[in-house]
């Protein structure tokens, strides 16, 4: 199956895990029980003007391979993914493109969703916590209308991916 979307994704950076949870409960927003998510983020061979960010994810006993890439004036992103019977066979394959693995990371996430909105609160050994939401381009208004309810400030939003964040801190 293949997956195109135009969506925002923003992320914030949670200071206490714990007290953005309460947070949440006290909103009546309740996250799913916390699951494991692993991630390997590979090098493109060749380079675009938009960011694009290729991966293998392993969730739920899932494999699939996906490729999103951001529009960098708008910031929206297009992506699509499909199942994956052999990872390792895709590895080589990639490998063999001259895609090679960049970092894999193993988050934990809870996830609340709604009819025009997606809240992933992830925490990696690598990037600590934070808050990733998602939304649809026609849904823009409400869902920053709704985390701003949540006295989250979205025009402090990132828009890049965790791989341009990881590389970030790395080059620091």
């Amino acid at each position: 199956m293949s997956i195109m979307k135009n969506e925002y994704q923003y992320k914030f950076p949670i200071s206490s895990r714990n007290d953005f949870t309460e947070k949440l409960q006290s909103e009546n927003i309740k996250l799913t029980e916390p699951t494991i998510h692993t991630y390997t983020y590979f090098e493109l061979p060749v380079k675009t003007s938009a960011f694009a960010v290729l991966r293998i994810k392993e969730s739920a006993g899932k494999e699939t391979i996906d490729m999103k890439i951001r529009n960098n004036q708008s910031g929206q992103w297009e992506r699509f993914e499909t199942q994956v019977e052999e990872p390792n066979q895709l590895r080589k394959i990639l490998e063999g493109l001259g895609c090679n693995p960049i970092v894999t990371f193993r988050k934990t996430r809870q996830t609340f969703v709604n009819s025009f909105i997606r809240l992933d609160l992830d925490s990696t050994k690598e990037l600590g916590t934070f808050l990733e939401t998602k939304f649809l381009a026609d849904n823009k208004k409400k869902a920053e209308e709704f985390l701003a309810d949540l006295e989250i400030d979205v025009t402090k939003h990132d828009k890049r991916s965790v791989i341009e964040i990881y590389l970030s801190k790395k080059a620091l």
